[in-house]
């Protein structure tokens, strides 16, 4: 069975970041609380990030409830490792 993975019980904090990946620069936010790192397929795409397929898609709920919109409400791909360059 795939757990929904949620952030209905996270209490913490973020941060509004500067970022650069190669060339490329962009906003992140950085959530204390987070279980988990996301990012949108879209942003992948525009920066040219490498990615792969999940061995072990799984749900993502937002905060309210709702599955997110992405994908049918499911992660199924994956970024490896990249290493940025944070301003804050």
């Amino acid at each position: 069975m795939i757990e929904p993975q949620t952030l209905k019980k996270v209490i913490g904090r973020h941060l509004n970041l500067q970022a650069k990946w190669q060339d490329q620069k962009f906003e992140t936010l950085v959530d204390s609380g987070a279980t988990r790192n996301h990012i949108l397929p879209a942003a992948i795409k525009r920066m040219g990030l490498p990615y792969r397929q999940k061995e072990k898609p799984y749900p993502l709920i937002t905060i309210s409830g709702d599955l997110i919109l992405y994908g049918n409400g499911i992660i199924h791909f994956e970024t490896g490792p990249v290493e940025i360059e944070i301003k804050g």
